[in-house]
């Protein structure tokens, strides 16, 4: 059966000889060494031929289905498809017929289904009783109910890695939004204690010279006391003297007036002492 299957959809591989008596001579000898090069197997020699005499005869129904039928042998069944339809411009029932047949296969081939299924219904219009069309056109049949069964999983599989994608790109999406709160959370927590650290050296330094400053003041304080009772000491020695308290203060200006005057010469001495480089032996 298997090998049936294969015989009945391989394409009647049946080359058209120019027969006509108006075809001129150059034509029917390109036509002729077409068919010989294609039993050869010699595609590509058998299309040139063709193509050449498609040129001299432009338009030639038998033309274009030897070229069609050299394209399906070369596997290139969409182009063997346009070529058959091409062949159909006749009056030959019979060419039409094959054709239809024969572009049926390369539709097959193609995997296109329905345009096959068309091409066999066609030719069987034309030859009802050709069988290999009746079993190619249910074979195609069934090869189109397979093809959309198989769609349609390939459809259903598809959504479903779809959904499974979107689901793990919402479980990343989740992770990374996670991740990143984390972050920011630990990042706020660093920063406050940071500023805890910063405010608390700023306050251990304003503090100590809170208490720097203190001790200048009570030093200070306890310096002008003692200047204040040295005063006190010397005005109590004058007046049990016997001087007046005006006397006293005269006495005691003039005494600080000499001690200033002691002051400027120790630090004119100091000044000049300085100055001494050394005795040059």
């Amino acid at each position: 059966m298997q090998q049936h299957r294969i015989i009945v959809v391989a394409i009647a591989f049946a080359l058209l000889l120019a027969g006509s008596s108006d075809l001129r001579a150059d034509y029917r000898d390109l036509n002729s060494k077409g068919n010989q090069a294609l039993k050869q197997d010699d595609i590509e020699g058998a299309l040139k031929n063709y193509h050449d005499a498609d040129v001299e005869h432009p338009g030639s129904p038998e033309i274009s289905y030897n070229i069609g039928t050299a394209l399906y042998k070369k596997a290139d069944y969409e182009k063997a498809a346009e070529r058959y339809g091409k062949a159909l411009n006749t009056d030959n029932a019979g060419l039409q017929g094959d054709a239809y047949y024969d572009m049926g296969n390369s539709f097959f081939r193609a995997e296109k289904y329905t345009e096959a299924i068309e091409a066999y219904k066609k030719a069987l219009e034309l030859n009802p009783n050709d069988t290999d069309a009746k079993y190619n056109l249910e074979l195609a049949r069934k090869k189109l109910k397979d093809q959309a069964k198989q769609q349609q999983k390939d459809k259903g599989k598809q959504k479903q890695d779809q959904q499974k994608q979107d689901k793990q790109d919402q479980k990343d999406q989740q992770q990374q939004d996670q991740q990143q709160k984390q972050d920011q959370q630990q990042q706020d927590k660093d920063k406050q204690q940071q500023q805890q650290q910063d405010q608390q050296q700023q306050g251990d330094k304003d503090k100590d010279q809170q208490q720097q400053d203190s001790k200048k003041g009570d030093q200070k304080q306890q310096g002008q006391q003692g200047d204040k009772d040295k005063d006190q000491q010397q005005q109590g020695q004058m007046q049990q003297q016997g001087m007046t308290k005006e006397d006293a203060e005269r006495l005691l200006q003039a005494l600080g007036r000499q001690e200033k005057e002691l002051q400027k010469q120790v630090q004119r001495r100091a000044l000049k002492a300085s100055n001494y480089s050394g005795k040059d032996w």
